[in-house]
Order: structure tokens, then sequence, then C-alpha cells
């Protein structure tokens, strides 16, 4: 594959060493990738636009992508590539997880709202989440680089904890969503997918407000909670005349609540219900998850029944009555530090 002759429409291609041939490989241009349309540009134009003040979020012609390497557990809005960084300053290449978004910049509207949630998640600067690299365009999509995590999820390490390491990461993500409610901002979609282990296995929180991307670009319908229903507080599906649902602080609490439950049993939340809608109908009557069979072994036991204390906290019907972020993790650290 060569490059453009015409300087204006030429791709810089970055060969990272651990691939060894061109032909296996996409390599990411200047204006997003070798074939461009007008859309591509006028997209990458009104996102920069609106990133103008952070220049450096704007990864275009540095990032180099393996088709081939898709991750398994690629999530409901996008899908995750392995890839390669070139790092401006050095040279260097490093590892990447590249998330192609499945949403469209088409409009302006789009365009200001993916870039208020990646400056939002740019300017995140704590241990329990998953700093943002950077983005660039391809086509109309944009696509968000972070450093890659050899762990993978929680979703698929959870299988592997004791009951006391899942307390740690209890009190990692407590953390983690306490700090981002003090910044102002809301998470949206809290799940085990969305929190990653790091190699010296705390829990990093990331896709910040990627679900409330997916609701813009579709409108509020039953496909813009397909996928997170499990974790949805039961406000998003009463019926009323009023505004549409938001999310907020207490949804997060929730959906947090919904992610110790995943940790307690190893499962999804309703695993018993196949079908999203039948989730959402049984949350909308009040109902919440089984209590599940506890251990017979005391110590086991004893996490066991904290962690369920804890997810029904979460679940109060009432918004204004659930606990904050910033209570849970007290509450957290007070059970960690109790342990034998």
């Amino acid at each position: 594959m060569n490059a453009p002759k015409d300087d204006k429409r030429a791709v810089r291609f970055q060969v990272a060493e651990d691939f060894a041939s061109k032909d296996s490989a996409e390599f990411v241009g200047e204006n997003g990738t070798a074939t461009k349309s007008e859309g591509t540009v006028s997209s990458i134009r009104l996102l920069d636009h609106v990133l103008n003040q952070r220049p450096d979020l704007n990864l275009a012609g540095n990032v180099f992508v393996d088709p081939k390497a898709v991750k398994s557990d690629s999530g409901g809005y996008a899908d995750v590539f392995e890839g390669y960084l070139r790092l401006p300053t050095s040279g260097e290449m490093v590892r990447v997880a590249v998330k192609r978004l499945r949403m469209k910049v088409n409009e302006e509207k789009m365009a200001k709202y993916i870039a208020k949630e990646i400056r939002i998640w740019s300017e995140f600067n704590h241990p329990n989440i998953l700093p943002l690299r950077g983005y660039f365009m391809e086509g109309l999509f944009p696509s968000l680089v972070s450093d890659w995590m050899m762990h993978g999820s929680l979703r698929v390490y959870r299988e592997k904890l004791t009951r006391k390491e899942s307390l740690s990461l209890m009190l990692g993500m407590a953390r983690g969503l306490a700090y981002i409610h003090g910044k102002g901002a809301i998470h949206s979609d809290m799940k085990t997918d969305n929190v990653l282990v790091s190699p010296d296995k705390q829990p990093l929180l990331t896709d910040f407000g990627i679900s409330r991307m997916d609701s813009l670009s579709a409108g509020y319908t039953s496909h813009s909670v397909r996928g997170t229903a499990r974790w949805q507080a039961v406000e998003f599906f009463r019926l009323s005349d009023g505004p549409p649902p938001v999310h907020t602080r207490q949804t997060d609490v929730w959906a947090f609540g919904m992610t110790v439950y995943e940790l307690l049993t190893k499962d999804r939340p309703f695993a018993f219900l196949k079908e999203d809608l039948h989730v959402i109908l049984f949350v909308s009557q009040g109902r919440l998850p089984k209590q599940p069979t506890f251990s017979t072994i005391p110590d086991v036991a004893a996490i066991e029944h904290f962690m369920w204390s804890l997810c029904n906290k979460c679940w109060n019907l009432d918004p204004n009555l659930r606990p904050s972020m910033d209570e849970i993790e007290v509450i957290i650290q007070k059970e960690c530090a109790n342990q034998p």
C-alpha cells in the first residue's frame, strides 16, 4: 500500500515492530483512514473545532491497528481492537486499545456531545480511572484510544476472585466513581464490562458517557437501553408524562449496586430473565434481583452478606434515599478494615 502523492491527502503510515507485514494491518491517517469522503473531512473538522483547545488529543496519523485482533468482549456501543500508538515525543510504540464507537459524527450536536465526553474523560486523574490517550476519526466514526489492559474486563476477571479480592475491587470502584461524581460528572454505564483490571490488579473505570452518546444518536428508545437495561435504575422504566429520564448520581449508585451483585453472583443481574424487555417490565414493577445462596464458610458468608446488604442500599426505589458514592466508599473501607 502506498501513500497518495498529494500532500493534502497524504497518509502517514506507522509501523509497530511487533507486526511483520503491512498486508495484515490497517493504517490510520491524518484525516482518518487512507480512503476519505467529504463526510469524513467535515466530521473531523467539526470535532477538531470543538476540541480546538486540546489538539494533543487528536492521535490521527499515530495509531496502528491490526483489524484481525478484535477483542472478544467488545461492548454494545463499540468494537475494540488491539493496536499501537506512536508517542509523538519519543517515537516509542505502545500497546493500546482502540474503541471504535458505533455512532456517527454527522451533525454539530453529536460532535459537541462526543467532544464534551472526550474532554471530560481526558481531564480525569485518578488511580481507579483508565486514562484516555486521545481519539481519531475513521470516516464519520470516532475511535477512542487508551492503554491496553492484559487482564481484560472485570466481567471476565471476576471468575478468579476470592471474596476478599472482590471487597478490594469494590473499594477501588467506589473511589473511582466517587471521584467522577466529585468532578460534577456522571458515568452512566457502570458495570463489570466497563471496569478493566490493571497489571497490579486494580479496577479502572472506563467508557464514561458512551451509553448517553448512543441514546443521543438513537433517541431514547428500547435500542438505547439494549445491553444496559439490567444495570439501569427503576426510574428509567416508570411510566411518566414528564420529560424523559436522565442519568444522575443516583442512577450511577443503582448501577454500582448491580456491579457489586455481578461480583457476588459471578453472573449478570437478572440472569434468569433472557430478554432485556422482560428485565424492563420486571424492574418497572419495583422488583429486584434474587438473593443468592451464601457460603457455609462463616468468614466468606460474612462478606457475602455485606455485599448483599450494600446492593440493597443502592437499589432503594426512592433515588433520594440511596447513599452517595462518598458514603459507599466509607462503608466499604470500614468492611475492608474489619477483615482478618
